[in-house]
């Protein structure tokens, strides 16, 4: 996907990344994924198979919370190995330093394999992928935080602070641009009105972006045939949000198979009153912000992702407001 934020790069530059990193014989280096904020790219190098990931420049014009983003996707990285038995691939090298290339990087192992979203699987395939993604929330929800918000900005006490901070933001963001973002305004009223039901949620990691087309499908790989990338928009936060990208043309209430899949594994299981419905639409008002915001930072109205944002976000934000305003 093209996308403004996208660090431009040459072979010859990424060959020089792999050799600070200690790799020789560089070869086959290509565009890898469909990532539209990061730059990726696969290689091979002393023979095995790589991804390097750069990101963009400081001077780039991004988001307030994704300042710094790569660094937290790492942290997340650092998390999950750590404390899950979800299959994440090894991070080989990092460097902040922005002495190569002016900006972070890493390189870590290739997944060979393809990401499920492209993959025509049979029905009990398809299922066991689905029960993954679902699994691999229940076991990162496990992770408590100490205060809510993105690893690399501002920390609140409670969600409902937390939530108020990120939507702001979002709204500012916009202004930014010379765009007045009513739906951002609209969300933080539904915020002051259910204040008490955001207050009290505990605070989990989450990803807010685990989908079938963040998850490697590898078949042959003897260590699991289910992998999950791209951590960079995960927050401490509340974990109903993570429910936005599962079945998300459903209504909590009627996730039956998902909140199956989850409760049987969850350490803490999640049962779907009121509350919930609030904090569920809650979430799809905020991916609404975020992708209607992030469409003036990263396309042009040229681009195929301005008008998907735009669609998707007709979509969330009908569907949260239902319940917000109700």
């Amino acid at each position: 996907m093209i996308s403004k934020t996208k660090f431009p790069i040459t072979d010859s530059q990424i060959v020089s990344l792999f050799q600070k990193a200690g790799f020789r014989d560089v070869r086959n280096i290509a565009p890898l994924g469909d990532g539209e904020f990061n730059a990726v790219y696969a290689a091979t190098a002393d023979g095995n198979e790589y991804a390097v990931k750069i990101a963009p420049s400081p001077d780039c014009d991004v988001l307030t919370y994704e300042k710094n983003m790569m660094r937290a996707e790492l942290f997340w990285y650092d998390q999950l190995r750590e404390k899950t038995q979800v299959h994440v691939p090894t991070v080989l090298y990092r460097d902040f330093s922005r002495e190569t290339i002016g900006t972070d990087w890493f390189i870590m192992e290739r997944i060979g394999g393809t990401a499920l979203n492209r993959c025509r699987l049979p029905q009990e395939e398809k299922e066991a992928g689905d029960r993954a993604i679902v699994e691999a929330a229940a076991a990162m929800h496990a992770i408590s935080g100490e205060a809510f918000g993105f690893p690399s900005g501002k920390k609140y006490d409670t969600w409902d602070r937390a939530l108020e901070g990120i939507l702001s933001d979002l709204v500012s963001d916009c202004e930014k641009k010379g765009k007045r973002c009513r739906n951002g305004e609209r969300l933080l009223h539904a915020l002051k009105k259910h204040r008490d039901v955001f207050r009290e949620v505990p605070c989990t990691m989450v990803s807010f972006d685990l989908h079938p087309g963040n998850v490697i499908y590898a078949p042959q790989n003897t260590d699991g045939r289910f992998w999950f990338i791209d951590w960079e928009r995960g927050i401490w936060g509340d974990r109903v949000l993570d429910f936005v990208n599962f079945d998300p043309m459903h209504p909590m209430e009627k996730k039956t198979k998902t909140l199956s899949f989850y409760n049987s594994v969850a350490a803490e299981k999640l049962t779907v009153d009121d509350g919930v419905k609030l904090r569920y639409a809650m979430g799809q008002g905020l991916l609404g912000l975020v992708m209607e915001t992030e469409k003036y930072y990263r396309y042009t109205p040229a681009r195929f992702g301005w008008w998907r944002n735009v669609s998707a976000c007709l979509y969330f934000y009908k569907s949260a407001f239902g319940v917000l305003e109700a």
